[in-house]
């Protein structure tokens, strides 16, 4: 039969690594500053595409990935998301689907 004090050493071998790992899943990072200035007419929005869709260098992919129903149901909402979406086109409005040149999933 083993002793109280043994008993104690071997839950204290065992305690000491799982406190430290708990711990150091609090760790944190300093958060980001803010932002100085926002300019919200630059980057990826609708009114800054070319309206001559003809270059050769535009390409829009489309990865989904997951195997369930619910990766399922959101990849087909997404693609019924782009169908509704109109893009300008030379002549017109055109989809945004119609725009995508490679969909790829896992």
């Amino acid at each position: 039969m083993k002793t109280h004090a043994a008993r104690s050493g071997v839950g204290f071998a065992v305690a000491l690594p799982l406190l430290a790992l708990l711990l150091a899943g609090c760790a944190s990072r300093p958060a980001n500053p803010p932002l100085a200035q926002y300019d919200h007419e630059y980057g990826y929005r609708m009114k800054n595409w070319q309206v001559d869709r003809g270059d050769p260098e535009f390409g829009l992919v489309v990865a989904m990935s997951g195997g369930g129903t619910r990766a399922a149901a959101f990849s087909y909402g997404i693609l019924e998301e782009l169908r509704r979406t109109p893009v300008p086109k030379p002549i017109g409005t055109g989809r945004l689907l119609d725009e995508v040149t490679l969909v790829t999933g896992v």
